[in-house]
């Protein structure tokens, strides 16, 4: 396993770890006032990805429970108990796997430098996961029991 890092918001907010396979990269959108992450194996399968995961920090996420048949799984996310939604849809002629949860008060302890909070204690996370590969996609969501702040 190899520790990903995951770069920080700002206003002193740390950066992110997570523990996943050698192989995977990760790519930042900034938004005006959120950063998106994505979390991906280097490798594509038809223009279809195995497997992508997305990680959002911010205070506003487009989080929303789905409004279709989902199986509910109850996991970690670091050291906070979550509530999955998971489901499957057809693209393309092919299966696709999809899971999401929403995180609040994972930076509920964070201490920053100055004193000021700067919005950092009300970051969410908004962590979405969707691919062909079951077992990949699996492995994802299983890694985000490894996210952590970083020391």
């Amino acid at each position: 396993m190899h520790a990903y890092e995951i770069e920080s918001w700002g206003n002193g907010a740390p950066a992110l770890q997570i523990d996943l396979p050698e192989g995977y990269e990760i790519q930042r959108q900034q938004g005006p006032d959120f950063d998106v992450h994505y979390i991906s194996p280097m490798t594509a399968n038809d223009g279809l990805m195995d497997a992508r995961m997305g990680i959002y920090i911010g205070h506003h996420p487009s989080f929303s429970e789905p409004n279709r048949d989902t199986i509910a799984k109850v996991a970690n996310v670091g050291k906070q108990r979550v509530k999955w939604s998971c489901w499957d849809t057809s693209q393309e002629g092919k299966k696709v796997y999809d899971c999401e949860t929403l995180v609040a008060g994972f930076y509920d302890h964070v201490r920053v430098a100055d004193g000021r909070d700067g919005g950092v204690r009300g970051l969410l996370l908004h962590i979405f996961i969707g691919g062909i590969d079951a077992d990949k996609v699996n492995l994802l969501r299983e890694a985000t029991a490894t996210l952590r702040l970083k020391q």
